[in-house]
This record gives C-alpha cells, structure tokens and sequence, in this order.
C-alpha cells in the first residue's frame, strides 16, 4: 500500500509540473512554406487586432485576396473592409521606414532593395500565391496559341491578319488594357520593339467586362480580337465562357504550369518582410497566416494560384 501511495505521489506530482510549463514558443520566421503546422497554428495563434491588421501593405493587385484576409482574420462583413485594409502608393517604402511590418506584391524592385540595404535593412521575400500574364481571345478563334513574336509582331503592328498566324483571313482587333499594372507588363513584354499598337474606340469587338478583366471591350463578338489580362482577372471575369487563353510558346497558362513556373510570363506574388525579425513578430505571424490553408484557399478562390 505503501508503495502504490508513493508512486500516486510521484504522478500527481509529475503532472502539477506539466501543468505548468508554457507550450514551447513557435518560431514564425522559419514557416516559409505551406505546411502541416499550419492548421494548428490557425486555430490558436492567428488573432490580430484591427490595429495590427492595418500593417499589412501591398500592391492594387493583391488588395481582393488581402480584404478576404481581413474578413477571415477580424470577422467583418464586406462592407466594413474599406476601414480595416490600408494600401499605399509606396508600400515598400513604408516597410523599409517601419510603418508597415509586411507588404503583400510582386518583387520589390532593384532600387527598392538598395533603399533597403542603405538603412541597414534586408528584405525577405516569401512566395505566397501567383498569377500570370496572359492573352486572350473569343472562344471560336481557330487559333488557340501564338509564340511570344508573333504576339510581339502583332502588337507592334508587323502582323495584321490572322491568316498570317495560321488563322482566318481576317483583321486582328487590338484590345488594350485600362489597368496601369498590366500595361507595365506588357511594355516589358514588349522589349525589343519599337512601339505598341493600341487599339482605338472602334477596334473594340472583344467582349469582356472591364472591371474584372482590365480589358477595354463593348461587345461578344471577340473572334477576330486579342486582348492581354491576367489569369486571376481572366477567371473573375462574367463572361470567360465566350474566352479562351492562349498558348505562349507552346505552354498552356494551366494553374499547374502556372504553379511550377513552366508557363513564361508566371506573376509571383511574396509576403515581404524585414529579415532578421524578432521570431514571434507581427510581420511574421501574418506571413505565416498567409501560408495557411484558410489563407491559400482565398487566394484559389479569387482566380490566384496558391504555393
């Protein structure tokens, strides 16, 4: 009898001491991809203020999937998102100065990573979704793909009927874009040619709803058109079932060319933080949420490719 008290003593006196140890701290900074940790962490951990919400910058283009952040993680309806999310036109620069702890874009620039280092600061650039660039055009087009130089050619005003691509014997209508960001893409993707052919009030024959796709259009009647757009307007758009994307090179802008970088005009887009961070710091436990399931499923959900 003795010797069965003793050893109740002995477990009674083991579990006060679990009892009182704090769970192991979690190192934020080392999740850096979607992983079995995830889940967890997003039961328990991912609960931010409004305040700190509200330091988390990034680009136009992200702004959909960080508003539905901002639902997830402050359980707001739509209508009070325009309160919670601030995007600046220099998110970057807020980050380097320490206003912001994370910026949701595409990869800071050259000058942007210099301003960085010249204050002491190194930026962190973690993969959190992607999208693309891509070129569209009505459904019934015989062509379903083009090389990136005839694309060129065709923009530049070198190619003008579809028959010259292996098409119909018809003229190609232009459709240019209202979206500042993807006429920067274009511009780039346009390297090597001396101007871009846009197109003018009445080349517009490419149905397309200008709000979704950043494409300029006024009708259903795209066979004969081009337009560019990004993969996740592409499929926000109403009306994509009258769309199709076309081929670059040979490669299908598909999620999973997309996802393994295969497709050539792949557009990452990186939770960028201030390296060297305290592990358990803000910037890093909302790149951590934004490596989540319930983070990456926003991300697919608005037309976006998750990690």
């Amino acid at each position: 009898m003795k010797k069965i008290n003793l050893l109740l003593c002995l477990l009674f006196t083991l579990v006060l001491t679990g009892c009182g140890e704090k769970p192991e701290a979690i190192d934020y900074s080392s999740i850096k991809v979607p992983s079995d940790m995830a889940p967890a962490l997003h039961e328990y951990n991912f609960k931010f203020k409004a305040e700190e919400f509200a330091r988390m910058d990034g680009a136009l283009e992200a702004l959909p999937v960080v508003e539905q952040y901002a639902m997830s993680i402050l359980h707001i309806q739509q209508k009070d998102v325009g309160n919670a999310v601030k995007f600046t036109d220099a998110p970057i620069n807020n980050l380097i100065n320490k206003q912001d702890d994370i910026v949701i874009s595409t990869r800071p620039t050259e000058e942007e990573q210099q301003q960085a280092k010249a204050v002491g600061i190194e930026l962190e650039n973690t993969p959190v979704f992607n999208d693309a660039f891509v070129f569209i055009t009505g459904k019934y087009n015989k062509i379903n793909g083009l090389s990136s130089e005839q694309i060129k050619r065709i923009y530049s005003g070198e190619i003008k009927n579809w028959k010259d691509v292996g098409g119909f014997d018809s003229r190609i209508y232009l459709q240019s874009s209202n979206d500042e960001n993807l006429k920067n893409i274009m511009t780039v993707f346009m390297t090597g040619k001396k101007k871009i052919i846009s197109a003018t009030k009445e080349q517009y024959s490419f149905g397309a709803d200008s709000k979704l796709t950043g494409v300029t259009a006024s009708d259903l009647t795209g066979v004969n058109s081009i337009a560019y757009t990004s993969y996740s307007k592409f499929n926000q758009s109403l009306i994509k079932d009258d769309m199709k994307m076309l081929t670059i090179d040979g490669i299908a802008p598909t999620a999973d060319n997309i996802k393994s970088k295969k497709y050539p005009q792949t557009i990452e887009y990186f939770a960028i933080t201030r390296m060297g961070e305290e592990p358990d710091s803000l910037g890093y436990r909302l790149r951590a949420f934004a490596l989540c399931p319930a983070a990456q499923k926003i991300a697919t959900t608005l037309g976006f490719i998750g990690i």
